[in-house]
C-alpha cells in the first residue's frame, strides 16, 4: 500500500508517494490537542507568570524598557504576543516611546522593513522603535559575568534600560541543547567576538571533534548552555516570554515569568511536542526542513541535518529538500570546505575559530558519515558538491531516486518537519543474565 506525504520546500509543497509500513514509516510527533496561540492565552500567561509576581507588578510607570525578540530565522509568534504586552505596559504607565524592540540577530543578517513589520505585526511596527542588533557595528557595553570570571560585550540598549524583557521560541538546538531563553542575550545581542567564544564551547576541549554534550535536547554538561546561562544571569532580565511550537510549526504554548522557570517549562514541553521515539536506525531517510524559514539558508538547514541523521545508519542514504533562497546564510560558510576533509577543517577551526566554520565542519562530518542527496534551487550544484553532498538535477530526478531507494530499503523513514522534530532511539532492554 502506498501513502502520500506532503513535504514543504521553501514556500511550496511537494507530494511524495511512498511505501507504507512496515518498511517505511512517517515520523511525526504524537498528536496533542493544543490550540494555537491567541491573545487570550497571552493575557492568561502574563497574569499568571511562573516564578515571579504578575506582569503588572513587575514594571513601574515611566520606566524605559528594552524587549529582545528573535530574528527572521526563528518564528516565535511575536505578532500575536507583543501587542498584548505593549498594551499592558501602556496601562501600567510605560508609554510607547519608552519601549525599544531589538532583534536578536546574533551574527545573522539584518532585516528588511517588510520583514520587521511581518515579524512584530503592523500595529507594533507603527508604534515602537525597532532596531536590528549588529554584532560588528552596534554600540556595545561590557558587563562582568562572575560565573565565567570575564567580561562580555553586549548591545548597549540591553544594558542601559530600566528593565529588560527577553522573548523567543524554545526549540531543539543542535549544539546548545535548546534554543530560546538565555540565547536571546548570548549570542543574540552580543559582540561578534563574544559570539565566537560561545560557539567555541561546541568543540571538545580535551580531544578531537565536537564536545560530546553539545547536542540537541541536552543541557547536562553542555558548556554552551552553561556559558549563555551565566551571561543571562549577570544581565538579570526582569521578565521572560517564550513560546513553543508543535512539530508542524504552530505556536501552541506560551510561558511567561522568571527566566529559568520559563525555560525549564518550555524545554520540557518541546520534548513532549517534538520528540519521536524510534526502535531502529534506517537505511533511508527522506526529509524536509519543514519549509521556510527552516530552509532559508544552509546554516539553518544544518539543524535539520542534525535532527534527521539521528535516525539514519552510518552509510545510509538521506534525501533532503532544502530551498535555501538565502543560499549559505553567510559569506564565510562556503570557503571552509576548501580546507578539505573534516579533520582538515577541524585543524583550521581550532587555529582560527569561526561560528560558521563549526557549522561547516558539522556538515562535513555528516557528509562523510552518510550518503546525502539534496534538492536545492538556491545553491549552485558545484557548491553543494563541494560540501560532499550530491546535488539533485531536478525535482523529477530527485523523486525518482527517492522512489527507488525507498522500495529497496528494509527500514526507511519520511520526516516532513525535520527542522523541529527530533527522532530519539529507544534504548534496548537489557537481557537478564
Amino acid at each position: 500500500m502506498n501513502l502520500t506525504t506532503e513535504l514543504r520546500y521553501g514556500d511550496v509543497g511537494l507530494s511524495l508517494t511512498h511505501p507504507g509500513p512496515p518498511s517505511c514509516q512517517v515520523l511525526s510527533a504524537a498528536s496533542m490537542p493544543k490550540q494555537q496561540l491567541d491573545r487570550e492565552k497571552v493575557e492568561v500567561a502574563l497574569a499568571n507568570p511562573v516564578g515571579c509576581k504578575p506582569f503588572d507588578q513587575v514594571f513601574k510607570p515611566g520606566e524605559k524598557l528594552t524587549i529582545i525578540v528573535p530574528d527572521v530565522t526563528r518564528y516565535s509568534g511575536m505578532e500575536i504576543f507583543l501587542l498584548p504586552v505593549i498594551d499592558r505596559l501602556n496601562t501600567i504607565g510605560v508609554p510607547d516611546n519608552n519601549i525599544t524592540i531589538i532583534f536578536a540577530t546574533g551574527i545573522h543578517r539584518g532585516h528588511s522593513e517588510k520583514e520587521r513589520v511581518a515579524l512584530v505585526g503592523p500595529d507594533v511596527a507603527r508604534r515602537i522603535l525597532l532596531v536590528d542588533h549588529d554584532s560588528h557595528n552596534s554600540e556595545m557595553e561590557s558587563i562582568y559575568v562572575p560565573e565565567i570570571d570575564s567580561k562580555v560585550m553586549l548591545n548597549r540598549k540591553v544594558l542601559q534600560c530600566d528593565k529588560l524583557i527577553i522573548t523567543g521560541v524554545i526549540s531543539y538546538h543542535y549544539l546548545a541543547g535548546f534554543g530560546g531563553g538565555r540565547k536571546a542575550i548570548m549570542p543574540g545581542v552580543s559582540s561578534f567576538d563574544d559570539a565566537l567564544k560561545f560557539h567555541f564551547y561546541s568543540l571538545n576541549k580535551f580531544g578531537s571533534g565536537r564536545h560530546p554534550n553539545a547536542k540537541a535536547g541536552n543541557i547536562d554538561g553542555n558548556q554552551m548552555h552553561w556559558y549563555a546561562n551565566s551571561v543571562m544571569r549577570a544581565v538579570n532580565p526582569a521578565f521572560a516570554i517564550n513560546t513553543v511550537q508543535d512539530a508542524h510549526g504552530n505556536i501552541v504554548e506560551i510561558f511567561a515569568g522568571e527566566t529559568a522557570s520559563v525555560f525549564d517549562l518550555g524545554r520540557r514541553s518541546v520534548v513532549k511536542l517534538s520528540g519521536v521515539m524510534i526502535d531502529s536506525l534506517a537505511d533511508v531517510v527522506v526529509a524536509s526542513c519543514g519549509g521556510y524559514p527552516n530552509d532559508i539558508n544552509m546554516v539553518q538547514v544544518h539543524k535539520t541535518l542534525e535532527h534527521v541523521t539521528s535516525a539514519l545508519k552510518t552509510g545510509g542514504k538521506l534525501f533532503l529538500l532544502a530551498a535555501c533562497p538565502d543560499k549559505f546564510g553567510s559569506e564565510y560558510f562556503r570557503k571552509w570546505f576548501d580546507y578539505g576533509s573534516p579533520d582538515q577543517i577541524e585543524d583550521e577551526l581550532r587555529r582560527n575559530f569561526h561560528i560558521n566554520g563549526q557549522t561547516a565542519y558539522s556538515v562535513a562530518l555528516k557528509a562523510q558519515k552518510f550518503c546525502i542527496t539534496m534538492l536545492c534551487d538556491g545553491i549552485a550544484s558545484e557548491d553543494i558538491l563541494a560540501m560532499g553532498i550530491t546535488s539533485a538535477e531536478s525535482k523529477e530526478s530527485f523523486l525518482s531516486e527517492v522512489d527507488s531507494a525507498l522500495r529497496a530499503a528494509k527500514i526507511s523513514y519520511v520526516i516532513a518537519q525535520g527542522g523541529s522534530l527530533l527522532p530519539i532511539r529507544r534504548r534496548p532492554l537489557l537481557k537478564p543474565n
